[in-house]
């Protein structure tokens, strides 16, 4: 995808930058990347290489479903440190905390990581030794949010960044 098809913003800082012998989109601070081709995606995933750059708390970010325009409304996998992910909704700004779920890979080494939403059950898998593992799945049962763009955001501050490569988004039929 190219830069155009993404609509960036956020306070934050988004640069292309060299990690690991590949060209990667680097995220500090509150920087939002949302996929500008679709706007009502629905039973969706996002797949994506991931690394952080520290086991600091100050150091997250992840990926986002059904969001609207500014990630005040969405399903997020927001990411912390040592790959421990949380499965968020926000609802008018306000953040509740669905779940967690632990993955056993290294905080400074891409993983491939998938984010789906199938109906109102979401679920963070990675992929491991050409397998698709399950970390952990939920269900919410508020449905309050039936649709939106997919994308990426990072909340890294003080310096701590996240690195996102080979980003897809599809809709599941």
């Amino acid at each position: 995808m190219a830069k155009s098809d993404w609509t960036i913003t956020g306070s934050g800082g988004y640069i292309i930058t060299e990690d690991g012998g590949s060209k990667r989109c680097q995220i500090t601070n509150d920087k939002l990347l949302l996929w500008n081709d679709r706007s009502d995606l629905a039973n969706s995933e996002i797949v994506y290489d991931f690394r952080v750059n520290s086991t600091s708390t100050n150091c997250r970010g992840g990926p986002v479903l059904r969001s609207d325009g500014t990630i005040n409304n969405c399903y997020r996998v927001h990411t912390y440190g040592p790959r421990n992910h949380y499965f968020q909704k926000v609802v008018n700004g306000v953040v509740t905390t669905l779940g967690t779920v632990s993955s056993p890979r290294d905080y400074d080494v891409y993983v491939k990581t998938r984010f789906r939403i199938d109906n109102y059950q979401l679920s963070i898998e990675e992929y491991v030794d050409g397998n698709w593992i399950l970390l952990g799945s939920l269900d919410d049962t508020s449905q309050a949010l039936s649709s939106g763009y997919a994308g990426v955001f990072g909340a890294g501050i003080g310096g701590y960044v996240c690195y996102f490569d080979n980003i897809e988004i599809r809709e599941r039929v």
